[in-house]
């Protein structure tokens, strides 16, 4: 009876943890964990990770919820604008934000478990739960290869690098393979983990380590050349520190530097929280987002270098570091050359014609037709009547259709639809004037026929989307969803 109350006092913690860190919590940085980049056309591709004060990621966020400038140099004090006159600097939306998730990253996971005789010997409960975490983590990671290593002093047991499913394989180790390690080796451990990373080829590194972190406290050694090489090779660290017992505030430093800094870091006090931080820790990784950027007017390259050179993003009302454009970004070829070969080709063309119908002209007998042959006159065209001339468009065969705003002071409003163009933007002439700065004056135009209802980008600054994907024309069906700028529109429609 006693042993399954505490069970159940066990699991209402746990699930009590996990409901107070899924909860949202405001975004204090953003973490840029990559940059790449292709020339044809311009696109920027990023992996961030927004997170709050405790480190947690700020879920939930969309493509319109982040903003890019760009930065001539990293050093500027000013972003770029597109022109001089410009007050506002170039902003750009990303054209698409998903998560891993939902695009798998191919990823290198190494789980390091670093530990002593108190930490994994004394009984098995702690070694069950480390197993269970090793294999939670091992989940997160949909394309790519797994390690663990479990370290004392000295490695003690080592799982190279596999696929996730080969995890399982630490289900032989026992409690008592830790019952000798009494002298811990964090450093040592720390050290040729990050060696293991920093060798592989896989685009995103990740290091999830759970130790007591204790060594080095009263030492001289300290962690921060550690941080500061996994920063250097890229590599995401989660740390989670098991200390059963109330510790003085020394002991958590070197595993809450190694989190803070370039992950998270997470204390546990019982061995089932490893377990549920394993489980948040996997959701942070599955959860990265990934941001494509299209900036097509941004001038990327003047001469021999690239003129724009960093970025800043925002997400929310947080302002991310400005971060470097790492390779060399090169403005598409518009074809000019068709533009001089072309018209050549063309003239001589021209006058090949001309000359071939001279020469024809020349050579042709001119023969006198008869008089009597000549072709009477043709007769006065019949006029036709009006009414066979004119298409009349009953109205009531046109589709009816109106859009409302969801957003925003003109919220709830109905705008009814014209037939043929109906101009969407913020100058006052426009046909449905919306108040909002991110819109262009001509943003967007709805073209409506007797076969149904379009829309077309009319060449605005931030974009079109419908259902959250950047479009230049869609077409629009009732109920159907799009975003002008920061104004969200809901189409409707009668038959």
């Amino acid at each position: 009876m006693e042993r399954s109350t505490r069970y159940a006092a066990a699991a209402a913690l746990a699930a009590a943890l996990a409901a107070a860190l899924a909860s949202p919590v405001a975004a204090q940085e953003i973490r840029v964990r990559h940059v790449d980049a292709e020339t044809h056309p311009p696109t920027i591709r990023l992996r961030v990770d927004p997170v709050g004060e405790d480190g947690a990621l700020l879920r939930g966020l969309r493509a319109e919820d982040f903003r890019i400038t760009f930065y001539r140099n990293p050093s500027d004090a000013q972003p770029f604008r597109l022109r001089r006159k410009d007050r506002e600097p170039y902003l750009v939306l990303p054209s698409a934000a998903t998560t891993v998730k939902q695009q798998p990253v191919d990823t290198a996971l190494l789980v390091l478990v670093q530990g002593t005789r108190l930490f994994l010997g004394e009984s098995d409960e702690v070694l069950r739960s480390v197993k269970v975490a090793a294999r939670e983590l091992a989940g997160a990671v949909q394309v790519g290869q797994v390690g663990v290593t479990f370290y004392g002093k000295t490695p003690i047991e080592v799982l190279g690098w596999g696929s996730p499913a080969s995890v399982k394989d630490i289900e032989d180790l026992s409690a008592q393979t830790f019952a000798a390690e009494n002298q811990a080796g964090l450093f040592g451990a720390l050290d040729s983990a990050l060696a293991a990373l920093e060798g592989s080829a896989k685009p995103r590194k990740i290091l999830v380590v759970m130790s007591d972190g204790v060594e080095g406290i009263q030492g001289q050694q300290r962690i921060d050349p550690l941080v500061e090489r996994a920063r250097a090779a890229g590599i995401e660290v989660f740390a989670l520190q098991y200390l059963p017992q109330e510790a003085a505030e020394p002991d958590r430093v070197n595993m809450r530097a190694l989190g803070h800094e370039l992950g998270l870091w997470r204390l546990t006090r019982t061995a089932r929280q490893l377990e549920v931080f394993a489980r948040l820790v996997r959701e942070q990784i599955e959860g990265q987002y990934l941001l494509e950027v299209d900036a097509p007017d941004a001038p990327w390259a003047s001469g021999a270098r690239p003129e724009l050179r960093a970025i800043q993003i925002r997400a929310k009302d947080v302002e991310g570091r400005v971060e470097v454009l790492v390779g060399r970004y090169t403005r598409p070829s518009r074809g000019r050359w068709r533009w001089i070969v072309l018209p050549g080709a063309l003239l001589v063309l021209v006058g090949l014609l001309v000359a071939y119908t001279r020469l024809r002209a020349r050579a042709l007998p001119v023969v006198p037709v008869p008089a009597a042959a000549l072709a009477p006159p043709a007769p006065p065209p019949v006029p036709v009547p009006l009414e066979q001339r004119t298409l009349i468009l009953d109205d009531r065969e046109a589709p009816i259709g109106w859009i409302v705003p969801l957003l925003g002071p003109q919220a709830g409003r109905t705008f009814k639809l014209r037939f043929g163009r109906t101009t969407l933007g913020t100058t006052p002439d426009a046909n449905v004037p919306i108040d909002d700065q991110f819109m262009s004056s001509r943003h967007a135009e709805i073209i409506t026929t007797p076969t149904g209802f379009q829309l077309v980008d009319a060449g605005s600054r931030n974009g079109c989307f419908v259902n959250e994907r950047r479009v230049m024309s869609a077409e629009l069906v009732d109920n159907t969803h799009f975003t002008l700028g920061r104004t969200e529109f809901v189409f409707k429609s009668i038959d």
